[in-house]
């Protein structure tokens, strides 16, 4: 940034240099995030050497995601089952069961959407 400030502004050279340099630093730091939205939608962790700003960033960008993620998932109703399920006793009390993969439940209650979605019983339709 010092490399920045240190262009004079005055002449013509300088101002397209200025802006040249911006530009550049704009696009890194937008490849920068490109790179972590990567890692978060892979669910992947970020390598060691990454800088602290960048940690931090994928620290809140995957904080949104999941709040979102889990605002979403809860919102729907409809599930389709994963892998075969005999009679199971769901948080509220109800049972649902024996099913098959893919067959299709409806849930209303939030706490049993949450524990099928939370142990990979059911996904959202």
């Amino acid at each position: 940034m010092s490399f920045i400030a240190a262009i004079k502004a005055n002449d013509e050279q300088s101002k397209t240099t200025k802006e040249n340099t911006m530009k550049i630093l704009y696009n890194i730091y937008e490849l920068r995030k490109k790179k972590i939205l990567l890692y978060i939608a892979y669910k992947k962790q970020l390598p060691q050497s990454v800088p602290k700003l960048d940690t931090k960033l994928y620290s809140q960008i995957s904080e949104l995601y999941n709040k979102a993620k889990l605002e979403f998932d809860s919102e729907r109703n409809n599930f389709i089952v994963l892998q075969h399920i005999p009679k199971i006793i769901l948080p509220s009390g109800a049972q649902i069961g024996p099913l098959e993969k893919d067959d299709t439940v409806s849930i209303n209650d939030e706490e049993d959407k949450k524990f099928l979605l939370n142990n990979n019983i059911c996904k959202n339709i």
